[in-house]
């Protein structure tokens, strides 16, 4: 599994033009590449202080969205002022969370996408939008904050702390929420960290990693196995959605006698062939007009890449055909 990124400019407020990366999870081939949407789940990741040189190229935020891009939906942008995103950095931060509200209902509303679940993750200054936003985020199921700036928050909201502050502790209580920072934080103290976590109303999970400072540099997946397990303790993503990610080839190969003779393929397609979207409905079109009692013969060595496995083709004529003596060969 891998990924693929969009790029996509969100109209904001104030006719700022928000410059976006949307991924999308896709199954890599030797001969093609076929997008396979996730449409239950997306991660949202927002960057660090822009004035400072926070942006959506950051350490941690490429981390979590290479981490991640594989399986759900991952949107990353630029806030206003940021490179490609138009308009100025505020200096309040609503004009931030504007730009993540925004983001938020481009992705929810577009027609290819349409998540019904978001985890929003924010890092340094970007756990500022993404914590106050949470409660107007309206199929929210994780908050996770990494290296919260709480002892300069008075200064990156002009004076606005405390309004995030209580728009963070009016989040439902149902919405897990994980705070994550290194005890050498070079903004926020261990003592200040913990007394801003103690505000915040439960359900929470409060990480303090030895020996890290607030950039990460090198230990992206530290990080990455925080909130991985985070999920997993909180049963954040439910064990039943709509679409799960793929098992590795390698498992695939190893468990090829389960699935023999469950491959479905047209009599006609030359073993070992690869078939994208297009392709496949190119062939459908030219075979739709023979007959329907063609099928597979016993003994026949079908080779079915993995992009077909689930393609209405492969499974368009199943009741007649005989593979029960067939030898099925995955194809990477």
């Amino acid at each position: 599994m891998s990924f693929s990124e969009q790029i996509a400019l969100i109209p904001s407020t104030d006719s700022v033009q928000i410059e976006a990366r949307i991924g999308m999870p896709t199954i890599l081939s030797n001969a093609t590449t076929t997008p396979v949407s996730r449409k239950d789940i997306c991660v949202i990741v927002t960057h660090p202080y822009g004035r400072l040189g926070g942006n959506l190229h950051n350490n941690v935020v490429d981390a979590i969205v290479s981490a991640f891009g594989s399986a759900y939906i991952t949107v990353r942008f630029n806030f206003r002022g940021i490179g490609q995103s138009t308009g100025r950095p505020s200096i309040s931060g609503k004009g931030e969370l504007d730009d993540l509200l925004s983001v938020w209902r481009y992705v929810r509303d577009r027609a290819d996408l349409k998540p019904r679940s978001f985890i929003l993750v924010g890092y340094s200054y970007g756990c500022i939008p993404v914590c106050a936003g949470a409660s107007e985020i309206e199929g929210c199921i994780g908050i996770a904050a990494i290296s919260f700036p709480a002892s300069v928050m008075w200064f990156l909201t002009f004076g606005n702390s405390n309004k995030y502050l209580d728009a963070l502790k009016s989040v439902s209580p149902d919405i897990p929420k994980l705070f994550i920072i290194g005890n050498r934080d070079n903004f926020t103290g261990t003592k200040s960290f913990l007394q801003f976590t103690e505000t915040v109303p439960p359900r929470k999970q409060i990480e303090i990693i030895e020996n890290q400072d607030h950039f990460w540099f090198g230990q992206e997946s530290i990080l990455i196995e925080c909130i991985r397990k985070w999920i997993r303790q909180e049963r954040i993503i439910p064990e039943r959605t709509k679409y799960t990610p793929l098992p590795s080839l390698e498992s695939l190969r190893d468990n090829q006698r389960l699935i023999q003779g469950q491959a479905q393929m047209k009599a006609d397609i030359p073993a070992g062939k690869l078939l994208g979207a297009k392709s496949v409905d190119s062939l459908a079109s030219k075979t739709s007009h023979k007959s329907n009692n063609e099928s597979i013969s016993p003994g026949k060595n079908v080779s079915v890449s993995m992009n077909n496995l689930n393609s209405p083709l492969a499974k368009q004529r199943v009741a007649d055909a005989d593979i029960s003596n067939s030898k099925i060969t995955l194809k990477d």
